[in-house]
């Protein structure tokens, strides 16, 4: 996005990294939300993919090694992902979908809780455990 309106816009100068103007932030918008777009088409919720549309918005990929790096990160984070939950965990990770066998391994994560109580005592129970002194 910041490279389309830096053509669309030169007398913007949206190279430069302190320029704040209304074509920057244009960009800055379009860049988050195609990102937060393309997360719900694809049903794939991740915020910190909406923080990397905005560092490359921003102009921070100033060369090609961000550039290279930044997916190659992103790789290891995702076999490291599917190393410590599938191989390790057992959960049925990439596609999370609602497993009879994980809920009773996981019941926490799987949102079922202690189920001698009503949910209206999980949620009271939270709330005044957070109390501090």
């Amino acid at each position: 996005m910041l490279h389309l309106f830096a053509l669309l816009f030169p007398e913007a100068e949206l190279h430069r990294g302190e320029a704040l103007n209304w074509p920057r932030i244009c960009a800055l918008s379009l860049a988050m939300g195609l990102t937060s777009l393309g997360m719900i088409v694809f049903d794939c919720a991740h915020p910190p993919a909406a923080a990397t549309a905005l560092i490359a918005a921003m102009g921070y990929f100033d060369s090609w090694l961000p550039v290279v790096a930044l997916p190659l990160a992103i790789a290891l984070l995702l076999v490291q992902a599917y190393f410590f939950n599938r191989v390790l965990g057992g959960l049925p990770f990439p596609r999370w979908r609602f497993d009879l066998k994980a809920a009773r391994a996981f019941p926490d994560l799987a949102g079922l809780g202690d189920r001698e109580q009503s949910h209206w005592a999980q949620i009271t129970g939270r709330v005044f455990e957070r109390r501090g002194p």
